[in-house]
C-alpha cells in the first residue's frame, strides 16, 4: 500500500511540473486516444546483464505471446497514459509462466513527418509474475514495482487511425521483461 501511495504522488508531481512547463498563456491541444497490440516478449536474462535478452531461456521454450494497451490524454505536446500488458508462456512440461502490469506513464512526441510519428514514455507502474507448476498445480505469485520505457513507431493512415510498432521494457526487481508488439491506435 506505502508503494502506491508514493507511486501516485510521483505521478501527479511529474505530470503537474510538466503542465507548468508547457504553460504559455494560450488554450492547450488536448485530445484523447487508445490502443491494442499483440506481439512477443522475453525475459531479460538475470546475471547476464541487461543488454542480453533471452526469447528462449528455458529447453522446450517458445516466444511467448504478449497482448498490451493504453488509454492516454494528450495535453499540448505531453501524454499521460494508463497502460497494461498481458504475457502468456505456451505450457513447457513442468511450468506455465504468466504476467501482468499496470503503469501510468508520461511521453512525449518527439518526432513527426508526414504520416510517421514517434514518441517516447517513461513510467512507474505494477508488474506481476505468476507461475504454475504441474502436476501438484502448486502456485507462486510475484509482484513489485516496475519501471517501464516505452516506444511507439506510428504510421497515420488517417488523422485518427495508425499501425505502429511498439516496443517496451519494464525493468523492475523481480524479472525485467521486454516486448514487442504491433498497434493500432484511434485518437478521438
Amino acid at each position: 500500500m506505502r508503494n502506491v501511495k508514493y507511486l501516485l504522488l510521483s505521478i501527479c508531481l511529474f505530470g503537474h511540473i510538466c503542465l507548468i512547463n508547457g504553460q504559455e498563456n494560450h488554450k492547450p491541444e488536448s485530445s484523447f486516444s487508445f490502443s491494442i497490440g499483440l506481439g512477443y516478449f522475453g525475459h531479460m536474462s538475470p546475471g547476464i546483464g541487461y543488454e542480453s535478452v533471452s526469447f528462449v531461456d528455458e529447453p522446450n521454450k517458445e516466444p511467448s505471446m504478449s497482448l498490451n494497451g493504453d488509454l492516454a490524454f494528450e495535453i499540448d505536446k505531453y501524454i499521460f497514459s494508463f497502460y497494461f500488458t498481458l504475457g502468456l508462456v505456451d505450457p513447457i512440461p513442468y511450468k506455465q509462466d504468466s504476467y501482468s502490469e499496470y503503469n501510468f506513464t508520461v511521453g512525449k512526441e518527439f518526432f513527426k513527418k508526414g504520416r510517421f510519428a514517434f514518441e517516447g514514455h517513461v513510467g512507474m507502474g505494477y508488474f506481476e509474475q505468476k507461475e504454475r507448476y504441474a502436476p501438484d498445480g502448486q502456485i507462486e505469485i510475484y509482484g513489485t514495482v516496475g519501471f517501464p520505457i516505452r516506444i511507439k513507431a506510428n504510421f497515420y493512415l488517417t488523422n485518427n487511425i495508425a499501425l505502429g510498432l511498439n516496443p517496451n521494457a519494464n525493468i523492475n526487481f523481480d524479472s525485467s521483461i521486454m516486448s514487442l508488439c504491433l498497434i493500432t491506435k484511434l485518437r478521438v
